[in-house]
């Protein structure tokens, strides 16, 4: 490189050329080394305007050259600035012979680490307590849907069609629900159709959002045929009867708006809106994709898909926004109606509900085993004191035994001979 002008502060290496003529020299052979190394830094010396022009590759390798050029004395010898760095870094390194202490608990780190860091190229994320408690949504309830030509599947492990969840807000859920069934007896409410009909009419205040998840390669064309057929069936009990859906007298027809949303529906899911959402292969939802249907405030069904990649991989694709309640009331249905796909899911639901509308809640915290919530009026549960029984030491069952005391007994020889003599007892009388 061309060598700039002599300005001591002209370029960052000013200071390492006077540095290194300022060493050690009480020797001949100590001024000659110095004279050397000065030369050498002379010959490297960078003018400013060349230093700025430079790349940063470029910078680290000249600083590279410095540090090797440059001599020091250390502890009564010379030495480079790049063989005292690797001393000062090999020192330092940790030995094999040396204790270590972990100064903070490994499940205290994991505890204050976000759970997006714990396992950011896994499949699942499990969250931590306070994550959970702070979602928007609570789960009251889930299921499985298995084949129908599979009965026994679920006995012996086999893969189920899909699981399915459905959240909503617990504190909404207390509100709109709360006035007309807590209190009751759950028994009765669970069991009743009025119950699951206030649910499903209150699904957009509620915010109810299903989850299914896909247990295997689900065909797209037969689900959605057998999906749309039942809503079709149960928007005409809406429309025939919607004071009582559970006995329609005659199922009357679609309106033409109910028509245009179902037509929706069925497009949703057509192979142009699911090909480029990572979730759809060979006229198939992948196993472990996500389907997500949510109920919204005005009453509009929002349809979407998750790609089932890991979770810095993956990929959430809206499909529709109808806006049609009837449609987002029949959706729900198939799993909160009178003729559910899995009736251990819905009651699991309507029981989640329930619970919510009696005003518990749903925090992880409630459902760990002996822990104790302070409540913050005048009628909350405090443990009272232990009573700590004293018992005086008696001095008479640790002293010797006295000669005029009977001895001993030998209660297993004892038992033995008593046995016996019983036994023989026993024989003559039978004898006799």
């Amino acid at each position: 490189m061309a060598a700039g002008p002599s300005r001591r502060s002209a370029s960052p290496f000013a200071s390492i050329t006077a540095d290194a003529t300022d060493t050690d020299t009480d020797t001949d052979e100590a001024r000659r080394d110095a004279k050397r190394n000065a030369a050498k830094l002379e010959k490297l010396r960078v003018a400013p305007e060349v230093w700025d022009t430079m790349t940063d590759a470029e910078k680290e390798k000249h600083w590279e050259k410095l540090l090797k050029a440059t001599k020091v004395t250390y502890e009564g010898r010379r030495v480079t600035l790049k063989q005292l760095a690797e001393e000062v870094a090999e020192e330092e390194k940790p030995k094999v012979a040396e204790p270590t202490l972990r100064q903070t608990p490994r499940w205290k780190v994991k505890q204050d680490m976000p759970s997006s860091r714990l396992r950011p190229g896994a499949h699942k994320q499990i969250l931590l307590p306070w994550e959970t408690d702070a979602l928007p949504l609570d789960q009251f309830g889930q299921g499985k849907q298995w084949p129908r030509n599979n009965r026994f599947g679920h006995l012996f492990g086999g893969k189920a069609d899909f699981t399915w969840g459905i959240y909503g807000r617990a504190d909404a859920a207390e509100k709109v629900m709360g006035p007309s069934w807590a209190g009751m007896n759950p028994e009765e409410v669970l069991t009743h159709p009025d119950y699951y009909n206030d649910i499903l009419s209150r699904a957009n205040q509620l915010e109810l959002t299903l989850m299914a998840i896909m247990g295997r390669d689900l065909p797209v064309k037969p689900c959605l045929a057998m999906l749309e057929g039942r809503v079709r069936e149960s928007m005409r009990l809406m429309a025939s009867a919607k004071e009582d859906r559970s006995m329609p007298q005659k199922l009357a027809e679609l309106s033409q708006e109910d028509e245009t949303a179902v037509a929706q529906l069925r497009g949703a899911f057509g192979e142009p809106r699911l090909k480029d959402s990572g979730a759809y292969a060979k006229g198939a939802l992948k196993e472990g994709s996500h389907v997500v249907f949510t109920a919204g405030p005005e009453g509009q069904l929002i349809a979407e898909v998750i790609s089932p990649d890991r979770l810095k991989d993956r990929r959430t694709t809206l499909l529709a926004s109808i806006h049609n309640p009837n449609l987002t009331l029949a959706v729900f249905e198939q799993f909160l109606g009178f003729a559910p796909l899995n009736t251990p899911g819905k009651v699991a639901v309507g029981q989640g509900i329930l619970y919510a509308a009696n005003g518990f809640k749903t925090t992880r915290l409630m459902h760990q085993k002996n822990r104790l919530l302070a409540q913050n009026d005048e009628d909350q549960y405090t443990l009272k004191a232990p009573e700590v029984e004293v018992l005086p030491p008696i001095k008479d069952i640790f002293s010797l035994q006295d000669d005029w005391l009977e001895p001993v007994a030998r209660p297993l020889l004892g038992g033995i001979r008593r046995a016996r003599r019983a036994a023989h007892q026993m024989r003559r009388a039978a004898a006799a």
